[in-house]
């Protein structure tokens, strides 16, 4: 990738994530995002969203709940993300709660969330439930 001791800014960093995403690199991009001084909002929404492009989806909830537990607060885009991927998973409670979190942080945008809602109903019919929460 390059030399050894020498590692890119935050937005290169950043760029070399999404790029090995878009090519369903996930080991790649995880290791950019591992090697990087100081994420971002934008390094954490881009290595989620990797996750979840790639099917990984109790990977991209993994990184969501290690986001949270140093103290960053998801955004509109890795909330919107991470619905997706609880509709993947069919863990209804998590999403509930992820959805709950963007209406209390003021994260709702009325473009984004009806065809997410939308998306969400048609996944649970009757579907199981797990536990997750965005409170540490």
């Amino acid at each position: 990738m390059w030399n050894e001791g020498v590692i890119p800014g935050v937005v290169v960093s950043n760029s070399l994530i999404d790029m090995y995403g878009k090519c369903k690199c996930i080991e790649d991009a995880l290791k950019i995002f591992e090697m990087m001084r100081g994420n971002d909002i934008f390094s954490w929404n881009s290595i989620v969203y990797v996750h979840e492009e790639c099917g990984d989806h109790d990977g991209a909830l993994r990184i969501l709940d290690r986001m949270v537990g140093v103290g960053i607060q998801p955004d509109l885009v890795i909330t919107t993300t991470v619905l997706l991927t609880c509709s993947h998973l069919a863990v209804l409670m998590h999403g509930r709660e992820i959805h709950e979190y963007m209406i209390v942080n003021g994260l709702r945008k009325d473009e984004v969330l009806p065809q997410t809602r939308d998306q969400y109903q048609a996944d649970f019919q009757n579907s199981s439930c797990c536990q997750f929460s965005l409170n540490h």
